[in-house]
């Protein structure tokens, strides 16, 4: 799941009144939830009633109705919308994402496009080949619904090494979820990656006794230095750079790691050295 707030356009269904409110991108939550007096002014109507699941574990009953949305002038588009409570933060969930194309960088907090591809439903049935075959044998077991996602995401990397593009909307079919929720948790979690990895990967921790070490200027002398963005790899494939997750070696921060063995703690002029060395070893 990820969060961050953005400024997101509602609209009636007709799209003749708009309201723009900052809402928060939360891919945990199934629909977008707007504040009850804000559907009000526009003029939504309920439709229907649906029971949901909080993050604490209760069961909530909310309305539901028609809206528009729109997000950086990228066109609108019909959506669900659940009523909350009046003054409550708004919500930009999934379902909505779905429906505008966008998925989530967490690393840089934004959307971004996500391209369709032909012959998918909301469901991401996606088109029969022996690639999208393949993901189908090895998610064989695993249950609809989002209890398994992250089983069946570990599946495709360590088959594949990465997780590929084709594969999403083949994971989106078999749990019965939008193919946003697939993407948002590749996204979220470090260990997914979307392209095949490199010979040697360098891995810049963002835990926070790194953070208050100045970690993100290390993060920039590599980023310099390999002439990559974080999350990228170099155009030989010999060296990547990707994001980690605190792994609980903070006596060595600001640190690395360089295929899983810990390199700190850096300067910025070692974090050089560091990258010459691995260019004249690759």
């Amino acid at each position: 799941m990820s969060t961050f707030p953005v400024d997101l356009a509602v609209g009636d269904p007709s799209g003749q009144r708009w309201e723009t409110i900052e809402a928060l991108v939360d891919t945990g939550s199934s629909y977008s939830w707007i504040p009850r007096d804000v559907l009000g002014r526009l003029g939504v109507q309920p439709r229907f009633r649906r029971e949901f699941e909080t993050a604490d574990g209760r069961v909530v009953e909310r309305e539901l109705g028609e809206a528009r949305a729109e997000y950086g002038g990228g066109g609108d588009v019909g959506t669900l919308v659940v009523f909350s409570d009046p003054g409550s933060l708004p919500l930009l969930g999934a379902y909505t994402l779905e429906g505008l194309g966008l998925g989530v960088d967490p690393l840089n907090e934004r959307l971004i496009p996500v391209r369709g591809l032909a012959m998918t439903s909301f469901y991401g049935a996606a088109r029969v080949n022996e690639a999208t075959l393949e993901v189908r044998r090895l998610l064989e077991g695993l249950s609809p619904g989002e209890g398994d996602l992250l089983e069946g995401l570990h599946r495709i990397q360590h088959h594949y090494g990465y997780v590929p593009p084709d594969a999403i909307p083949a994971l989106a079919r078999h749990f019965r979820i939008p193919e946003a929720r697939v993407y948002g948790s590749i996204t979220f979690y470090a260990e997914f990656r979307q392209t095949p990895p490199p010979e040697t990967t360098v891995s810049w921790c963002s835990g926070p006794a790194c953070y208050i070490k100045d970690s993100e200027g290390i993060s920039l002398v590599l980023e310099h230095t390999l002439g990559i963005g974080m999350g990228e790899n170099t155009a030989d494939n010999r060296l990547g750079l990707h994001l980690g997750q605190c792994n609980g070696t903070c006596d060595h921060a600001p640190q690395v790691w360089v295929d899983g063995k810990v390199i700190g703690p850096l300067s910025a002029a070692s974090a050089v050295e560091l990258v010459r060395e691995l260019k004249e070893r690759a």
